[in-house]
C-alpha cells in the first residue's frame, strides 16, 4: 500500500512531507521516498485527472507539457484485478511505455497490469505526434 500512497501523492502533485527518523530507514523506504522516476511525476505534469473509476479500480492520467504522460491504475479492491489501459483513454498513438515500479517496457497499445490487492501500476507513455 505504501507505493499506493506514493504513486497517488505524485500523480496529485501534492507536496511530501514525511515524519519520522529518516536515518532509520529501511532500504524499501528509502527506495520509495527517492524513486526519481516516479517523482518526476510531481515535477514534470502540468495536470492529472482520473479518467476512468469503477468499484474494482481507478485510472488516472498525468499530463506532461512535452506531450508525454503518466497512467496510473490502483486496484481499489480486496481482490487481484487485471487492468487494460487503451489507446482511447491515452488519447494519442502511444510510441512507447513502460512501467515506473518494475522498469518494465511494455507491450504498446495497450497498458495491462495484473494488480494485487489495493495495488497499482504507473506507466510513462511516450505518444507519438
Amino acid at each position: 500500500e505504501q507505493r499506493t500512497m506514493m504513486t497517488l501523492w505524485c500523480m496529485m502533485r501534492s507536496p511530501l512531507m514525511i515524519g519520522g527518523e529518516l536515518t532509520k530507514n529501511d532500504t524499501f523506504t528509502l527506495a520509495l521516498l527517492t524513486n526519481k522516476e516516479l517523482l518526476e511525476i510531481e515535477h514534470t505534469t502540468v495536470s492529472a485527472r482520473p479518467i476512468c473509476r469503477n468499484d474494482r479500480y481507478c485510472i488516472w492520467m498525468a499530463y506532461r507539457k512535452d506531450g508525454a504522460r503518466y497512467a496510473a491504475a490502483f486496484n481499489l479492491s480486496d481482490e487481484k484485478q487485471k487492468v487494460f489501459i487503451g489507446q482511447d483513454m491515452l488519447e494519442g498513438t502511444t510510441a512507447r511505455a513502460w512501467e515506473i515500479w518494475t522498469g518494465l517496457e511494455t507491450e504498446c497499445p495497450v497498458l495491462e497490469a495484473d494488480l494485487a490487492p489495493h495495488d497499482v501500476a504507473v506507466w510513462y507513455v511516450e505518444i507519438c505526434s
